[in-house]
C-alpha cells in the first residue's frame, strides 16, 4: 500500500505539469487570452500544491508583455470537504505578483481590452457557484501603473507594493463571520511614501457584485507630484497628502457616513509649482470627501475638491490683503483730508 500510494504521488508530480499547463492553455483560448503556467507539483499529503511562473499576457496594441504574472502559489487543501460540494483550502499564498496597468498612447486601458476580448455570447447559467472556503491569504503583489499618453516630461509611471492577508474568506452566505483583512503597502523601493495601513471586515461574497464591507485606516504621505495624469499636480504638486479612511458598504452600496479624510501639509522647500501665489495658501488644509454611489460606479471628487478648497482659501487670502491694503489707503486718504480740512478751514 505503501509504494502503491508513493507511486500514484510520483505519478501525480510527474503529470502534474503538462495537465495544469494544457488545461489552462486550452480554457485561456477559449476566452481569448494568452496565460501559462511554467511548474506546477503536488503531493498527496495534506494536499499540497505548487505553481510557478503563473502569467496572462497583454491584448495586442500594449508595450508589456504581461498584465498578470505571479512567480509563485502554493496552497493547502482539505480533501474532506469535497465529498459536500466545498472546496475547502486552509491556506491560499502568493508571492512577487505583478499587475500592469498600462494605458497606450490612444488612451486604452489594457484590463479594459482585456476583458472587451473575452467572448460575451455564451449562455448564462443557473447553477450555484462553487462553495469557496479560505482559511489563511497572503498575496504580496506590487501594482505597476504607466500612463504612454501623457505629454513627454510628466510622471507617468507608479508602482505600489503591498502586501494583503486575510482569514476566514467564504463564498456562503450561511450566517459565517465576516472575514477580516488587513493591506499595508507603500510605494515600490521608498516605504515611508504614500504608506497604507488598512484593515476591514468582509462578508461572505455569495455575490461579488455585490460586496459588503468595511475598512478603516490611513494612508500617510502621499506625493501628489508624482502621481501621473492627475489633472491638478500643478496646483497640489507642492503637498504631501496624508489620508484617514472609513468606508462601508453594503450589498455594493456605500453607506452613509463614507468618507475620506485628507490632509494636506505643504512641502518645507515648497516643492513643484511653490510660486509666490502658493504663499496665500495655508500649509496645511484638511478636507472631508464623501463616498457615494455603488462599488459599480463610485461618486467621489477628490482631486476637484481638493482643487476647490485650496483655491478659495487662496482667494480669501488675496481679498484680506486687497481689503487691508483699501483700509490702509482710505484710511491714508481721509487722514490727509482732515489734515486739509484743519489747515484751510475757517479761523476764528
Amino acid at each position: 500500500m505503501i509504494l502503491l500510494l508513493a507511486g500514484c504521488e510520483a505519478l501525480l508530480r510527474f503529470r502534474l505539469g503538462g495537465l495544469v499547463r494544457r488545461i489552462v492553455a486550452e480554457r485561456a483560448g477559449e476566452l481569448g487570452l494568452k496565460a501559462d503556467v511554467g511548474h506546477a507539483s503536488a503531493t498527496l499529503a495534506g494536499a499540497r500544491a505548487r505553481f510557478a511562473d503563473i502569467s496572462v499576457g497583454n491584448p495586442p496594441g500594449f508595450t508589456g508583455t504581461n498584465c498578470l504574472y505571479a512567480g509563485e502559489v502554493r496552497l493547502n487543501a482539505d480533501l474532506l470537504p469535497l465529498l459536500w460540494g466545498t472546496i475547502s483550502l486552509s491556506s491560499l499564498s502568493a508571492t512577487n505578483a505583478v499587475v500592469e496597468i498600462e494605458r497606450n498612447e490612444r488612451g486604452e486601458l489594457n484590463m479594459v481590452a482585456l476583458q472587451a476580448a473575452m467572448p460575451t455570447g455564451q449562455a448564462p447559467t443557473t447553477a450555484k457557484p462553487p462553495k469557496l472556503r479560505i482559511g489563511r491569504l497572503r498575496a504580496d503583489a506590487v501594482v505597476a501603473y504607466s500612463d504612454l499618453s501623457l505629454p513627454p516630461g510628466e510622471p507617468n509611471a507608479v508602482s505600489y507594493a503591498f502586501c494583503l492577508t486575510a482569514t476566514n474568506i467564504r463564498t456562503t452566505a450561511d450566517n459565517r463571520p465576516w472575514a477580516a483583512f488587513q493591506i499595508n503597502g507603500h510605494i515600490k523601493d521608498r516605504p515611508g511614501a504614500a504608506a497604507a495601513d488598512l484593515r476591514g471586515s468582509l462578508a461572505p461574497l455569495s455575490d461579488p457584485a455585490k460586496p459588503s464591507f468595511d475598512i478603516e485606516g490611513t494612508i500617510e504621505s502621499i506625493p501628489l507630484s508624482e502621481m501621473p495624469g492627475l489633472p491638478a499636480r500643478r496646483k497640489l504638486g507642492h503637498y504631501i497628502v496624508d489620508a484617514r479612511v472609513r468606508v462601508s458598504c453594503r450589498d455594493g452600496a456605500f453607506c452613509a457616513g463614507s468618507r475620506v479624510s485628507l490632509c494636506l501639509n505643504r512641502k518645507a522647500d515648497g516643492g513643484e509649482g511653490g510660486t509666490k501665489a502658493s504663499s496665500l495658501i495655508p500649509s496645511s488644509v484638511t478636507v472631508d470627501v464623501p463616498v457615494r454611489g455603488t462599488v459599480k460606479s463610485p461618486e467621489f471628487r477628490i482631486v476637484d475638491m481638493l482643487s476647490g478648497t485650496l483655491l478659495n482659501n487662496a482667494a480669501r487670502g488675496i481679498d484680506s490683503i486687497a481689503r487691508g491694503i483699501g483700509n490702509i489707503l482710505g484710511g491714508g486718504n481721509r487722514r490727509e483730508q482732515r489734515d486739509s480740512n484743519v489747515e484751510t478751514g475757517p479761523r476764528p
